[in-house]
């Protein structure tokens, strides 16, 4: 049998350098195997290795054009040859890790967001079923101190019934929102407008001629962009006055909702098409549906392609008036039967059933609630809005018919003032203000951007919705308020808090008297001022320390005691109890260091009222000129 020897060159076994073994192969005539001699040169005596090997067992350069000849097919791999593994350099450990990491991420914040909703959603009365918590526990619970001012509802339904789009963004833009609403809330608001010139007028009169929109309204498009463009995502429930002709038009309508994730759906529109209700909001929970007396209505809501159609559909909130309708109450009471029975059998015929979260899965099939409700007066709620509107814009003209001479010498000195400041005085050093009060309304006209933020400190619920927000003035004094302190100092930056008020009531009579303020409230917003970090609170009012709210007074006492060492001005008002000595705070607390201001007449004078052990206050002339000069010195 033939070999061949092939020697190799070894430096030792201690030598660094070892010559790799290369092995030949016979030539295909003499197919055999190769004998490997293996030859320590460096050693003392000469050593040889020999090892036969098979051919077979190893691979070469070779191997890819012969390897048929030994049994296998071209670029196969011998037989116990172990092929080449990548080594791990934990780059894939790192990709599984991150991806691990983004999928922990996710769920988290989906839980987040379930529980989230559950919390808002036990803030809303539904169905009669009074809320389990009110909203200044919810805006604790998700945003503590607030110090963004994060607000949980927009409500509009009591400010003016026509504005500008850009007077509403000057005074509303200070907002900040969650992206998940409680509730949203529309007057009927017409946008106003701005005036155009005579050729761009015409050019429009000819646009208008070739291409006619219709009658349909569309002016709170601007609105929910607006509510878009502030982050806002999901709104448990929105409410809309439109009852109104003209209406919203159907695209208007659809183009307001269809950005957002509605749950409750209150749009005062008669006879609403339920193919609208299912582009504008598919996942609606709740539908409260104005109704005109229409059978032909009811049939359309209650087909299969109908309403049931809204897999989330949980409940059907039926209004109508019996007054208006055409046929008799018990004609009416049958179509409404006929409605329930037939919605419930589009319902249970529907496959495609999705339970929420609230919902357990009884396995009877899918039902729809549906209440009816009587609608009431109509243009009453409209009316009553326009009165509170009234209230509140009655109280700034009051104040403009009674300003005096010293205020326009001040607004003309202010307004110089502040052109000369403008120059050096940088943004960031305006002067911050804390407004404790009723509310201000931002949509007057010389508030509008000067509000910076605010909070309701409010328990009380004027409805179902939750309390009135700070950007509401209940009885227009907050707004008199931050008007004088803007006309002292327009480079004043204003932080509006809401207190809660309660009304006395006369047991004899059984009629309401004197509303008080809750102390529990004015420590609230006293403490919410120094949080932002304020140079002046303004305080209006009074307290009284009685045996109800003792523990709230206290609670009040420690807030002012803060404000006070943290170097904030206090302004608060004098009594109007005479002659008779009453502790009465804030300016109780400490006489030395609070300003306190006393009524005047008209000319300047104080105004006929005792004073006891020489307590020092001013007239509101003498503290505008105080404060005035406070703010300019901070600037």
């Amino acid at each position: 049998m033939n070999t061949k020897t092939i020697h190799s060159v070894s430096g030792g076994n201690n030598s660094r350098y070892q010559l790799p073994l290369v092995l030949g192969r016979e030539s295909k005539l003499n197919p055999g195997k190769t004998k490997v001699k293996r030859v320590n040169t460096l050693d003392p005596g000469p050593k040889e290795e020999q090892t036969d090997v098979s051919s077979s067992s190893h691979t070469s350069n070779a191997d890819g054009l012969h390897g048929a000849e030994n049994g296998r097919t071209p670029g196969e791999a011998p037989e116990g040859f172990k092929p080449i593994q990548r080594r791990q350099t934990g780059m894939e450990n790192v990709e599984k890790q991150a991806q691990e990491e983004k999928r922990k991420s996710e769920y988290a914040e989906k839980i987040r967001q379930a529980v989230k909703l559950h919390y808002l959603r036990t803030t809303l009365t539904i169905n009669s079923k009074p809320a389990s918590r009110d909203q200044l526990k919810a805006v604790k619970f998700l945003h503590g101190a607030n110090l963004n001012n994060i607000n949980l509802c927009f409500d509009y339904s009591e400010a003016p019934p026509e504005i500008y789009e850009d007077s509403f963004k000057q005074s509303y833009d200070h907002i900040n929102f969650d992206q998940v609403l409680r509730y949203v809330s529309f007057r009927r608001i017409e946008l106003q407008k701005p005036p155009v010139s005579a050729v761009k007028a015409r050019l429009t009169r000819n646009r208008t001629q070739t291409s006619n929109k219709g009658r349909g309204r569309d002016d709170l498009t601007v609105f929910f962009n607006w509510l878009k463009g502030k982050g806002v995502k999901h709104i448990l429930k929105v409410m809309v006055d439109d009852l109104k002709d003209p209406s919203h038009s159907d695209k208007a309508l659809e183009d307001c909702l269809r950005p957002f994730e509605v749950e409750i759906l209150d749009w005062t529109k008669v006879d609403l098409c339920p193919e609208t209700i299912l582009t504008a909001c598919r996942n609606v929970r709740q539908l409260y549906l104005r109704w005109s007396g229409n059978r032909a209505i009811l049939r359309a809501w209650s087909e299969p392609e109908g309403l049931a159609k809204l897999e989330k559909l949980e409940a059907v909130h039926l209004v109508y008036s019996e007054e208006q309708a055409l046929e008799s109450a018990d004609r009416i009471t049958m179509y409404a039967n006929d409605f329930e029975e037939r919605l419930n059998e589009s319902a249970a015929a529907n496959p495609k059933r999705t339970l929420s979260n609230d919902e357990d899965d009884t396995g009877g099939g899918r039902r729809i609630l549906v209440f009816r409700c009587k609608a009431d007066v109509p243009g009453s709620e409209r009316i009553v809005r326009e009165g509170a509107f009234a209230k509140a814009q009655s109280g700034i003209n009051e104040m403009s018919l009674q300003s005096n001479r010293w205020l326009n010498c001040m607004d003309k000195f202010a307004d110089e003032l502040q052109n000369t400041c403008s120059e050096f005085v940088k943004p960031q050093n305006g002067i911050k203000v804390a407004l404790i009060d009723d509310g201000a309304d931002p949509y007057v006209e010389s508030l509008r951007g000067k509000i910076w933020g605010g909070e309701t400190f409010s328990r009380g619920f004027p409805h179902e919705n939750g309390p009135s927000p700070y950007y509401r003035s209940t009885k227009g004094h907050g707004t008199v308020m931050a008007d004088m302190i803007c006309r002292v100092c327009p480079m004043a930056r204003l932080y509006v808090y809401k207190l809660e008020t309660h009304t006395s009531l006369n047991l004899a009579t059984q009629t309401h008297g004197k509303e008080y303020i809750a102390a529990e409230s004015a420590a609230l917003a006293v403490r919410a001022a120094i949080d932002q970090k304020v140079d002046i609170i303004s305080m209006s009012w009074t307290v009284k320390e009685t045996v109800e709210n003792r523990d709230g007074v206290n609670t009040f006492r420690q807030a002012i005691k803060d404000a006070l060492d943290a170097g904030i001005l206090l302004f608060c008002a004098a009594a109007d109890t005479g002659a008779i000595a009453e502790v009465e705070y804030p300016w109780s607390f400490d006489q030395r260091r609070i300003f306190r201001i006393g009524a005047a007449t008209a000319d300047g004078r104080y105004r006929e009222i005792h004073t006891e052990r020489g307590r020092y206050q001013m007239t509101l002339k003498n503290a505008l000129a105080h404060l005035w000069l406070r703010l300019w010195q901070m600037v």
